[in-house]
């Protein structure tokens, strides 16, 4: 029984960070030029980001992911704005950085507690604290970056008034 909980409590976890993902994706505009970016000539400090360029710059050449973003031009309510294969790109690269940012942060409260009770409560507090800091007081324009970066909740709360 303690592995069929514990593999739903995952799924259920997984399922938030793909909601966080997918919201924090529409709520915010693209400000980078993705294509641009891509080719390293968005104006600065962009073209100095390497990060997300690889991904990104496969994602325009990948049929398989265009084939997968056009089933989403098919639902308008859900969907209102067109979904780019880069779309795509930087929602499994959010998802990915949340799930390695809510592992380590599990880990490290285990180290530090003694008796460990509250693990299971550490990822959604890191969910909770991603909210607030970028859908309740989104920047006004979103990054391809944005999740990729240790200090990405930093610097979206501060960096970009």
């Amino acid at each position: 029984m303690p592995n069929i909980r514990k593999i739903s409590i995952l799924s259920l976890y997984l399922l938030a960070t793909i909601q966080f993902a997918w919201c924090y994706l529409w709520i915010t505009r693209p400000y980078v030029n993705t294509r641009l970016y891509e080719l390293g000539r968005e104006r600065m400090p962009f073209q100095g980001r390497m990060l997300m360029v690889f991904p990104m710059r496969w994602a325009h050449n990948s049929t398989l992911l265009q084939q997968l973003s056009s089933p989403f031009a098919l639902s308008h309510f859900w969907f209102p704005r067109p979904v780019q294969p880069e779309v795509l790109v930087q929602a499994a690269v959010n998802v990915l950085c949340l799930l390695v940012t809510g592992y380590f942060t599990a880990k490290i409260y285990q180290a530090s507690s003694r008796t460990g009770l509250l693990t299971h409560l550490t990822y959604p507090l890191l969910l909770a604290a991603c909210s607030v800091t970028y859908m309740l007081h989104p920047p006004r324009d979103r990054e391809p970056r944005d999740h990729a970066s240790p200090a990405a909740p930093l610097h979206a709360q501060h960096g970009r008034r």
